[in-house]
């Protein structure tokens, strides 16, 4: 009976001694990687700093591709022609709208004809084709494509062109800007949020299609390699890669766009 009490004592024991062990070794481990997590986001960002806007004379052309968004677009036109960045211009692709789109852009054509600029296809020809025909129809040196439905502060470009002195592409932070309107658009920012932290610190190459920023020489690279589809993140990413550019995600301003508030949205959105 004594050593039956005495065995389960010791057994007590060693279950204690060995949960405090294990309690303090994951205390160790937590500790340890939440420093080096800390070090590797206070390297990223350092090495993320932009060069003095100053530097750069790059000129850049924002592409706005449209597909019946009578609702939103003047969120993104607004954006757009307020830039504090002087060397750029803006063109808006009509992918075949049926709503008032074409009248919208227009009026904002008449009203900045130097600095707005206005394409149509007669078909429905998707987002990246749509890119390239801004491509190849207006010259720059960066492209920066933002969907119909951005907002973004009149010092974006002027924080971001700079960076484009040392790489060929980059994709920008993204939130939203209906984040409180249901459970819907709260997790949809928070997957935004979570999502440009990964790619932010380098733990994970994200190319989505809102808020990037590409030198026309990867865009040459893609129409002569026929890298077209229909996701032009997918895009960006196969010419990256094949093309050995040089990318980042850089620490800085959000974009902004609109958190899907419900399915039917949420598919829109997807298929712009």
């Amino acid at each position: 009976m004594k050593k039956e009490r005495s065995l389960t004592l010791l057994l007590f024991a060693l279950g204690a001694v060995a949960s405090i062990v294990f309690l303090l070794l994951m205390k160790y481990i937590i500790f340890v990687t939440i420093v080096l997590i800390m070090t590797h986001m206070i390297y990223v960002l350092k090495s993320h700093s932009p060069v003095k806007e100053s530097s750069t004379k790059l000129n850049a052309c924002i592409v706005i591709c449209a597909h019946s968004e009578e609702k939103v677009i003047k969120r993104s036109i607004e954006s757009s022609i307020n830039q504090d960045y002087p060397a750029m211009k803006v063109v808006i692709v009509d992918d075949a709208s049926t709503d008032s789109t074409p009248e919208i852009t227009l009026e904002y054509k008449k009203r900045f004809p130097d600095r707005v600029f206005y394409l149509r296809n007669e078909r429905n020809l998707k987002k990246f084709s749509s890119v390239i025909r801004a491509f190849e129809n207006f010259d720059a040196d960066v492209y920066v494509f933002v969907d119909a439905d951005a907002e973004f502060s009149e010092n974006f470009l002027s924080y971001y062109m700079p960076f484009m002195e040392r790489y060929h592409a980059l994709i920008v932070p993204v939130g939203s800007y209906n984040e409180s309107k249901n459970i819907i658009t709260i997790f949809h920012t928070i997957e935004w949020g979570l999502l440009s932290t990964i790619a932010i610190l380098n733990f994970h190459l994200l190319f989505h299609g809102n808020g990037q920023f590409v030198k026309k020489e990867v865009l040459q690279f893609i129409k002569e390699y026929n890298l077209l589809g229909t996701d032009d993140g997918a895009i960006l990413k196969g010419a990256v890669k094949k093309g050995h550019f040089r990318f980042i995600h850089p620490f800085g301003i959000p974009l902004k766009e609109y958190a899907t508030e419900n399915f039917k949205d949420f598919v829109k959105q997807r298929e712009r």
